[in-house]
C-alpha cells in the first residue's frame, strides 16, 4: 500500500460560467468552483519524458501527482493545493491508483 504523505488536494468543477458575449470566466475564488472530492496524494518527480509529452500535448507540466483513485476525477477538472489552482491536463489511471499532471493556472483570491 502507497503513502500519500505530500498532503490533500481538492478537485473541483469549474462553475464561473461565460461572460455576456459567452467566453468562459476563470475561477478565481472557491466560489466558483464546486468541490467534488479530497484525497491525499504524493508528489512525483518529473521525468524528462514527461515534461515533453506535456510539451508535445501543448501544455506545462507544473506538476505531478499520484492520488487513490476515486473514479469521479476528469480531464477538465480542477486541482487545489494550498492555495494554488491547478488544471488537469492528463491522467493515467490503474485500478487503484491515479497519477495526474497539473499545470498551474493561478493562485486564488482568499
Amino acid at each position: 500500500m502507497n503513502k500519500y504523505t505530500s498532503g490533500i488536494c481538492e478537485v473541483c468543477q469549474d462553475t464561473a460560467g461565460t461572460t455576456d458575449f459567452k467566453a468562459k470566466k476563470n475561477a478565481k475564488s472557491r466560489s466558483d468552483l464546486t468541490p467534488l472530492v479530497k484525497l491525499p496524494f504524493e508528489d512525483l518527480s518529473k521525468r524528462e519524458q514527461d515534461l515533453t509529452f506535456a510539451d508535445q500535448h501543448g501544455y506545462s507540466l507544473s506538476r505531478k501527482i499520484r492520488t487513490p483513485n476515486p473514479h469521479c476525477v476528469r480531464i477538465g477538472h480542477i486541482c487545489i493545493i494550498g492555495s494554488m489552482l491547478y488544471a488537469i491536463k492528463y491522467m493515467d489511471p490503474t485500478e487503484r491508483e491515479l497519477f495526474i499532471y497539473l499545470e498551474e493556472v493561478r493562485e486564488l483570491a482568499q
